[in-house]
Order: structure tokens, then C-alpha cells, then sequence
């Protein structure tokens, strides 16, 4: 098994393009190797899900959700002191951790305001409004575009590669957070807008259209040109 992931590191280095999966990534890419093996940027984009889009935002949790096992790189410590300040101006609200175990954190971000759910076959994104994801450094972040095309509110640090979404399509629900220095003033950006969130009619999402290459298919490009020419 080894041998095997050392070849395919090798291959990886020695490959005549790569497809950066964001603007942001492209530019990390950028800044150390040569630019001349990039290729174009190519957007993972998400299947719509039909009949849980029509779901109306004030018939929806104003919990607040956030999706990830590398909590600490996705910025879970930020999300917390965010949702902390937050609960200064409605204390109902929670934040409702998808992918980790409350064992498995730190324990200072076991709070009584913050429920972990652990892993999930399928993340209800469908019952709440407004997705945080803080990042520190996200590639790309595709909890966020799943959460975009069920209808939800996402709100990124700036170091979060979807972000550049919003250069391909218009329209879409996806905003950047003020500041991740300061959860007040991210606290009161996410308030206002939860506020205005109880008036709206279903959501009408065109992410799934408006971006063909999915996971899938970056799955079967790996299946069919790496694993089966290594193993």
C-alpha cells in the first residue's frame, strides 16, 4: 500500500497539468511551482436535490450549521466565538456541528451552545437557513456548495476557495465573512441577515445546472487514469 501511494505521488509530481479546483488554489499553485503545468480551473459543482430546495427559509432552523472533520483548519474555534456573540442578540440560537464528535474536539469547544452530530450519510442542509465555514485555508470547501444548492446561506472566510463562485454565477447566497479577528462584528453580518432570511419564499438554486463537473466525475477521472494503471 505504500509502494502504491509513493507511485502515485510520483506520478502526481511528474504530470503534465494540473486543474486547480479554485481561483484561490490556482494562485497558491502559482506562488511555488511552474505555472506552465496549470491548467484551466476547473469547478466542482453539485447535483441539485429536487424537492428539499423548495423547502422556505422561515419554515427552516435558524440554528446554524457547520460541516467538517479538520475543524481546526475549517476554523470550528472561530465559528464558535461567532455563534458566542451571536447568542448576545438571540440566545436561542446553536451551532450544529456535522462531521465531528464532541469527544474528538478540544475541550474548551465543548459548549453547552454547540451539538455534535458526528459523521452522517447525508447532511440535513435542507432544515437550516445559514452555513458557516471560517476557514483558515480551504482549497475549494465543498460542504459549502452542497449548502448553496439546498437553499442555505453559506458564509467563508476569505481563505476559502468557493468563495470565487460568485465571479462564475450570479446570484448565488454566498457571502464573506467581515472578519475572522473579529466574531462580534461577523456576529452582527450574520444576524441581520438571518433576520431577513424569515421573510423569503422558497429558494430557487441553479448551482447544480450551472456547473457540470461534480465529484463524480473528478472520481472517475482518478479511477480510470491513476488507480487502474496502478494497482
Amino acid at each position: 500500500r505504500l509502494r502504491s501511494w509513493l507511485k502515485f505521488e510520483r506520478e502526481e509530481l511528474d504530470c503534465s497539468m494540473v486543474l486547480p479546483v479554485s481561483s484561490l488554489l490556482r494562485s497558491e499553485i502559482e506562488a511555488i511551482s511552474n505555472v506552465a503545468m496549470l491548467g484551466p480551473t476547473t469547478w466542482p459543482g453539485m447535483v441539485e436535490s429536487g424537492k428539499s430546495q423548495s423547502k422556505p427559509p422561515a419554515e427552516r432552523s435558524n440554528h446554524i450549521i457547520f460541516v467538517g472533520r479538520e475543524v481546526k483548519r475549517k476554523g470550528l474555534d472561530i465559528a464558535i466565538d461567532i455563534i458566542r456573540e451571536i447568542r448576545r442578540i438571540d440566545p436561542t440560537i446553536e451551532l450544529h456541528v456535522y462531521g465531528a464528535l464532541e469527544e474528538e474536539v478540544h475541550r474548551k469547544w465543548r459548549q453547552p451552545f454547540v451539538r455534535y452530530f458526528g459523521w452522517v450519510e447525508s447532511v440535513p442542509y435542507h432544515n437550516y437557513r445559514t452555513l458557516i465555514h471560517p476557514a483558515r485555508i480551504e482549497p475549494y470547501g465543498m460542504a459549502v456548495a452542497e449548502a448553496l444548492s439546498r437553499g442555505v446561506s453559506c458564509f467563508v472566510s476569505n481563505r476559502t476557495g468557493v468563495l470565487g463562485l460568485r465571479d462564475q454565477i450570479s446570484g448565488l447566497d454566498l457571502h464573506e465573512l467581515v472578519s475572522l479577528n473579529g466574531a462580534r462584528d461577523c456576529a452582527l453580518q450574520i444576524s441581520r441577515f438571518q433576520n431577513d432570511l424569515k421573510g423569503r419564499g422558497p429558494v430557487d438554486t441553479k448551482l447544480g445546472a450551472s456547473i457540470p463537473w461534480t465529484w463524480a466525475d473528478l472520481a472517475k477521472m482518478h479511477y480510470d487514469h491513476v488507480y487502474r494503471a496502478g494497482l
